[in-house]
């Protein structure tokens, strides 16, 4: 499994991975990305902007993630951040169909952590829809911590925030890979 910076010529992939995340989350009851969004003009901008990221195998891209240095969703809380040190913020973060369930998540989360320690972030932050209750156990189960309550401003919903320090202990394990 390798993980590399998202392509224009990936787009047909991603918006395939796209598509099953939306179908999932509809099919387990989640309203979340049920609007058209994320559509193929923010994958495109991620990849403009050198934020989007695939995860590939043999059988091709599997995963898709972006991140930010900034996310203006999270200036306002409803609770309290860790941290008001500079941080990356993850978003639209999936797997394939076909790969979930098998552990690719929780090794996306690594491979995201590995990236912000090369580029010098010790700090991350993520949203959730309250009922995606996979992302929700999945954050749980990779260190992360709930921070309280933000409102998004394109649509005023609200996600539960996330965000985890990352330790000496991360930043050793993420030395040795």
């Amino acid at each position: 499994m390798e993980e590399f910076k998202a392509k224009r010529a990936d787009l047909e992939q991603i918006m395939m991975i796209v598509n099953d995340a939306k179908a999932h989350l509809k099919a387990n009851g989640v309203d979340q990305w049920q609007d058209g969004y994320p559509d193929e003009t923010v994958i495109l901008e991620d990849i403009e902007n050198g934020e989007g990221y695939i995860l590939k195998d043999d059988e091709g891209i599997f995963g898709y993630f972006a991140l930010k240095k900034r996310d203006e969703n999270y200036l306002k809380i409803i609770g309290k951040w860790q941290s008001d040190q500079k941080y990356l913020a993850i978003h639209r973060n999936m797997i394939r169909k076909d790969h979930l369930h098998k552990g690719y998540g929780r090794k996306m989360f690594d491979f995201i952590e590995m990236i912000a320690v090369k580029m010098g972030y010790h700090y991350l932050r993520i949203d959730t829809h309250k009922d995606n209750r996979a992302m929700l156990a999945l954050l749980e189960r990779c260190g992360y911590r709930y921070a309280g309550v933000i409102t998004l401003n394109r649509s005023k919903e609200s996600r539960n925030a996330y965000d985890k320090i990352l330790e000496r202990e991360d930043l050793w394990k993420q030395e040795q890979n």
